[in-house]
């Protein structure tokens, strides 16, 4: 089969999660013998381009939208609104998009994050009668900020706002033939909204990453070194973890924070532990870095994370994890035996667990082994098989 994976940034510009799972997909997939074309928005770059990356060719487009998109060094809260709405009302993609898949002519079209395109690439394929996949890994269709969170909380129904800005995203929903959620959570909050009411297939594939055994076993100290590593935005909830962690015996553990994100706001988390040497913000660092020199993961969402990709890394090398129970972290993590959940409502909870962990710490080596069992239920082996699986079927439903 051809597929066409469409996914609004793709290398080099992995801004998290998504365009790594995506990007791994892809190369999986034409592990297998199939053909694969990927299209992207061209991130800072001038001019549309055409490039190959590892063996796959790729289309960039020119990012023609107003405002601050995710690869501009400088975003404001209204720069990213304008973004948004001008791909939302942006028909140039389209066109664009028909010229490519005349051109590809690909036997399933497999979009991902929409963002900054709206459904230009879905009207494209529609028109032209080609079966679409989409995978959910965000709130975009459902949210205008695509977070559903709103003033630090969590948004347990849509707002009036919400409702109106995205529903003809709602209403071409209903012309995909299958939708697939990287957990049950996202999945389910969109069809409880009535998305995706057409489709043939309603699927729940794991993102996954390209396994390379990497267990590393804990030192046999009672010092205990927790973690967290990805974006430093107030959603991730790193202020009530670290206002947690200083309530407990400095001397019996330490922290490593691993990531970046606006300037100000990591300027506001340092000084907030300015005298706390056991705490220390390394920066950007890889997972390969940053896995071994930590003991426990620590995943502290605010925001229903739909699956953060973090936590089957941690698995990868032996690592368990504490997160909290939003959005998909609770659907990956068996309780007691590759980590813990909590409530972020309730600090208490997760205090409790820190202070078992320290109390305790020999206990932690027990897991090494269930932790990396459990990376196997992300294997790209397994993704991949999903998703032909996936493709085969909306092709031969069409």
């Amino acid at each position: 089969m051809k597929i066409l994976i469409f996914n609004n940034y793709y290398y080099p510009w992995n801004l998290g999660g998504a365009e790594r799972s995506v990007e791994t997909l892809a190369q999986g997939i034409k592990s297998r013998g199939h053909e694969v074309v990927i299209v992207s928005l061209a991130g800072n770059a001038c001019d549309s381009f055409i490039d190959t990356v590892n063996d796959i060719k790729v289309y960039y487009i020119k990012d023609t939208n107003f405002g601050s998109s995710p690869t501009t060094s400088i975003r404001t809260p209204i720069g990213r609104i304008a973004w948004q709405i001008s791909g939302e009302i942006n028909h140039s993609y389209t066109k664009f998009f028909i010229n490519i898949l005349n051109q590809e002519t690909p036997d399933v079209v497999h979009t991902n994050n929409l963002g900054g395109v709206s459904i230009g690439i879905w009207r494209a394929a529609h028109l032209m009668s080609i079966p679409i996949v989409h995978t959910l890994r965000g709130y975009y269709l459902l949210c205008a900020k695509g977070t559903m969170l709103s003033h630090g909380k969590t948004c347990d129904k849509r707002c009036f706002k919400c409702r109106l800005l995205t529903q003809r995203r709602k209403f071409f929903s209903n012309k995909i033939n299958t939708v697939v959620g990287n957990s049950n959570f996202i999945l389910n909050t969109h069809l409880r909204s009535k998305y995706f009411d057409q489709a043939t297939q309603k699927l729940v594939i794991y993102s996954a990453f390209n396994r390379t055994p990497a267990f590393s076993r804990r030192s046999a100290d009672s010092h205990v070194v927790f973690g967290f590593i990805g974006r430093l935005h107030p959603s991730k909830g790193l202020s009530q973890l670290l206002d947690t962690l200083t309530q407990l015996d400095s001397s019996r553990y330490s922290v490593l924070i691993a990531g970046d994100g606006d300037s100000k706001y990591v300027e506001t988390l340092k000084h907030s532990v300015i005298d706390k040497k056991h705490i220390s913000f390394s920066g950007w660092i890889s997972p390969e870095e940053f896995f071994p020199n930590i003991d426990v993961l620590i995943v502290p969402s605010l925001w229903h994370d739909p699956l953060p990709r973090v936590v089957y890394e941690s698995y990868n090398y032996g690592k368990p994890v504490i997160g909290s129970n939003r959005g998909g972290i609770p659907e990956s993590i068996d309780e007691g035996q590759t980590g813990w959940i909590y409530d972020p409502d309730n600090p208490k909870q997760l205090l409790s667990i820190l202070d078992r962990i320290l109390e305790n710490p020999e206990s932690l080596g027990s897991m090494n082994s269930l932790c990396v069992d459990k990376a196997h239920d992300f294997s790209l082996e397994k993704c991949v098989t999903q998703y032909i699986e996936a493709y085969e079927g909306a092709f031969d439903g069409k």
